[in-house]
């Protein structure tokens, strides 16, 4: 749809969202996202509102640390499903894909600038000799 915004979700916006699920859903569950896309006079589209619930809005989702358990799970998933993020989280209670997957890259990249940091600088740097032909 034109004319959709792009951004930061008001918390209005987020208001008009759960009370809409509460009116749309059985226990969060089985939400029309595009009935739902007509109450925000085309502000949001299905997907944007969708994505703002599943990852953000859902009372179930609780935003913590992952415990050593929870980054077993993932890191045994990930080399089973090759990132099918969906399919792990449902493995992790109160977890969502996004979470799964931010997490997974975050760890990566971290694991990754640790491991390409040099023991010792100076042994990265190329010596140049100059050599004088006087």
């Amino acid at each position: 749809m034109v004319g959709n915004r792009k951004g930061k979700w008001s918390p209005n916006e987020d208001n008009l969202l759960r009370s809409l699920v509460a009116q749309h859903s059985v226990n969060g569950e089985d939400i029309d996202w595009f009935i739902l896309e007509q109450n925000f006079n085309g502000m949001r589209d299905s997907k944007q509102i969708r994505e703002r619930w599943v990852n953000h809005l859902n009372p179930s989702i609780k935003k913590r640390k992952f415990n050593d358990t929870e980054i077993k799970i993932i890191e045994d998933e990930c080399s089973k499903h090759k990132f099918k993020w969906a399919k792990i989280a449902k493995k992790i209670p109160n977890s969502t894909p996004l979470m799964i997957k931010n997490f997974y890259n975050n760890r990566l990249k971290k694991k990754n600038s640790t491991s390409r940091k040099p023991s010792n600088p100076s042994s990265t740097i190329p010596t140049i000799t100059i050599n004088s032909f006087n």
